[in-house]
């Protein structure tokens, strides 16, 4: 009787360490998943900030190209032809 009640101590012992063990390493395991969520989380915000940095600078470009465009032909129709060089003048004179 005697080693039959320390046979089943041991065994209880066994299963109880084996549980704890069991759930250190589940409570571990979770941990690193919480983390990882976060991480991803935080990848996931800085990906759409970076998103939304790009698109407002494309717009902000395609903008500016217009308004170039728009002075380009603006300055085009307002000035007068340039008078020609003097060095062109001259090779015009010259035949040259």
């Amino acid at each position: 009787m005697r080693a039959s009640t320390s046979r089943l101590r041991l065994t209880q012992r066994s299963r109880l360490s084996w549980t704890s063990w069991r759930l250190r390493r589940a409570t571990r395991a979770q941990a690193r998943a919480e983390q990882r969520l976060v991480l991803l989380q935080l990848e996931t915000d800085h990906q759409l900030l970076r998103l939304k940095e790009l698109e407002q600078e494309r717009l902000s470009l395609l903008h500016r190209q217009a308004e170039m465009a728009e002075a380009r032909s603006f300055r085009e129709q307002t000035l007068p032809a340039l008078p020609p060089s003097p060095r062109a003048e001259l090779d015009r004179l010259l035949g040259l």
